[in-house]
């Protein structure tokens, strides 16, 4: 089949990177046309794999045999995968023709959709083939419980051998067409709402009938002729999400991506191919393809910060082969550096076309020479009363002294600023400087924080203290509220000077009438938890302030008075 090379549209662009790079911000439920975008990613594919070898083969020296009887198998297997996964059904006369048309060494996967399978088929010679199934998606539960990456071994179980004989492919195909469009209800996990057992759609299918079932009756056939097939395993680290949000069904990773990596994996390690050759060299080649595509769409289809996530994903990627990298004999690698450093300096274009739209740019006009004649002549017709001004000052400066003098400047400077709260003044403010209304609030708070808790607990404290402190509390709130608008922080550190004021007030009404102890005081005790606090010691004052209407909740519980007392 000759895959054409029609470039992508900017859906299945996203697609394919979102399935390969796994960026983090991901769709929130099930791709549309899943089975269209997996075809255009087997094609994507294809092509990488053919201007992979063309290029291995400008290189020098040139690939190994190994290589390019390995990439052989794989360059005519693509077109019998693509042909196979059109849609969620496959015919069995289709699948059968192509296990008939397999050559010696060639193999063929399979995504069982509805059975979570995958299986892979091996010609090991005209007389007999292998078979191979493995789990595609993992269970919902193993992938949100597992913090980072699931360890999975592929595949589930060793090759089983079977025969070429007419007759078992076309049971196998058969079979397979079958299990591939068929949904098996009990296969599929359960879940139990208003006392019924229902299906659980969101989650995967158990893929038992093919790697169990199926897998025995073939296990059944085996000759009994003593001929051992070895089974090479490969370990995957499985990078997958469970994401919806208002979707029917999740967005999970696409099985085929896994199943079509699993292949050319097993496929390239079973012929030794080198790793500059091999299927990392590959990955690395076929993610940067997928880059220079993104980066020619422009950023209204991937945008820039996505880009430079799968820039620095390929990287990644890189310096686990950097032992290949850096003996700079591979042409594929070099092209995938030459990917990044491209892509690099599209990303600062991007940046400086950024910052200079954001440059509040001025534009000079030049002047006319009659302009410029006209500015050369000045009238200032109101600058009589300044300049007079000006000479006075200038002559009592000549009559000051030419020395400074630091006591005769500091009493300047205070009898210039308005009245400032003593700090460590014992008694309680009956005012706030509103002239500087900042400085103001900000002594009231210092007071507050250092006064305020040996005030209350004074002995010279009594019932008539109760007003004036309700009073202070509700001017600071008065003039607080308007002052801090648009300062979270400062919005913040209000809240807690009233709330110990509050505090203070209280204790004052409860040692007034200890009855009022016994109820609510009608406060959530971590209404307060939001605050942005920029210091440690403000943050103990909070928490000591909410200890104190906590033992207040819990004096009223245990009185039985919750409610407050106002309260019908």
């Amino acid at each position: 089949m000759d895959f054409n090379h029609k470039a992508p549209t900017a859906s299945e662009l996203r697609y394919c990177v979102e399935n390969v790079f796994l960026p983090p911000k991901l769709p929130q439920r099930e791709d549309e046309d899943e089975y269209q975008k997996d075809a255009v990613l087997i094609k994507l594919v294809s092509q990488s794999i053919e201007k992979f070898l063309d290029t291995l083969k400008q290189g020098d020296p040139p690939p190994s045999h190994k290589a390019t009887s390995a990439w052989a198998v794989i360059g005519r297997m693509l077109p019998k995968f693509y042909a196979l996964h059109t849609s969620d059904k496959v015919s069995a006369s289709s699948l059968e023709s192509a296990l008939r048309n397999m050559e010696p060494h060639d193999a063929l996967p399979l995504q069982v959709n509805h059975q979570n399978a995958g299986v892979i088929f091996r010609k090991l010679s005209p007389e007999f083939f292998t078979f191979e199934s493995f789990e595609l998606s993992l269970p919902n539960e193993t992938v949100v419980s597992t913090s980072g990456k699931v360890v999975v071994e592929y595949p589930a179980n060793p090759r089983l051998l079977l025969e070429h004989k007419d007759e078992l492919l076309s049971t196998v195909s058969h079979a397979l067409a079958f299990f591939k469009s068929t949904y098996i209800a009990e296969t599929l996990p359960v879940l139990v709402k208003a006392g019924k057992t229902h299906e659980n759609v969101r989650d995967v299918a158990s893929p038992r009938y093919i790697t169990e079932a199926l897998a025995g009756y073939f296990r059944a056939l085996e000759p009994g002729n003593g001929t051992k097939v070895d089974t090479p395993f490969i370990t995957k680290r499985i990078g997958d999400h469970v994401l919806w949000n208002s979707g029917e069904t999740p967005w999970r990773r696409s099985p085929l991506w896994l199943l079509l990596r699993v292949t050319l994996q097993s496929t390239l390690l079973e012929c030794r191919v080198s790793t500059a050759e091999g299927y990392k060299a590959f990955q690395a080649f076929f993610m940067a393809r997928l880059i220079d595509m993104a980066a020619d769409v422009g950023p209204d289809v991937i945008e820039t910060d996505l880009l430079n996530t799968m820039t620095q994903k390929l990287a990644r990627r890189m310096w686990k082969i950097r032992d290949v990298v850096d003996n700079n004999i591979n042409a594929p690698l070099a092209q995938v550096v030459n990917t990044i450093s491209r892509t690099a300096e599209i990303m600062q274009g991007r940046w400086k076309e950024t910052m200079n739209a954001c440059i509040n740019r001025i534009h000079w006009t030049t002047p006319s020479p009659e302009q410029i004649e006209e500015s050369m002549h000045f009238t200032f017709t109101n600058s009589q009363t300044y300049l007079v001004e000006l000479v006075g000052r200038t002559a009592a400066l000549k009559k000051t002294s030419p020395t400074f003098d630091v006591e005769a400047t500091n009493r300047q400077l205070i009898s210039s600023c308005s009245v400032r709260l003593d700090p460590i003044s014992t008694t309680l403010p009956e005012n706030i400087n509103r002239l500087e209304l900042e400085i103001g609030l900000y002594d009231l708070e210092c007071w507050v924080k250092a006064q305020l808790p040996s005030w209350v607990g004074s002995s010279a404290r009594s019932s008539a203290d109760c007003a004036p402190l309700a009073s202070i509390l509700h001017l600071y709130m008065e003039h607080a509220t308007n002052a801090y608008r648009n300062a979270p922080e400062r919005t913040s550190v209000m809240w807690l000077t009233a709330l110990e004021l509050w505090i203070a007030l209280d204790q004052l009404v409860i040692s007034w009438c200890p009855l009022l102890g016994e109820f609510s005081p009608d406060i959530p005790h971590e209404l307060f938890e939001p605050l942005l606090l920029p210091f440690s010691e403000q943050l103990k004052r909070l928490q000591q302030a909410e200890s104190y209407l906590q033992k207040r909740h819990n004096a009223s519980a245990l009185k039985g008075r919750l409610s407050a007392i106002y309260a019908n």
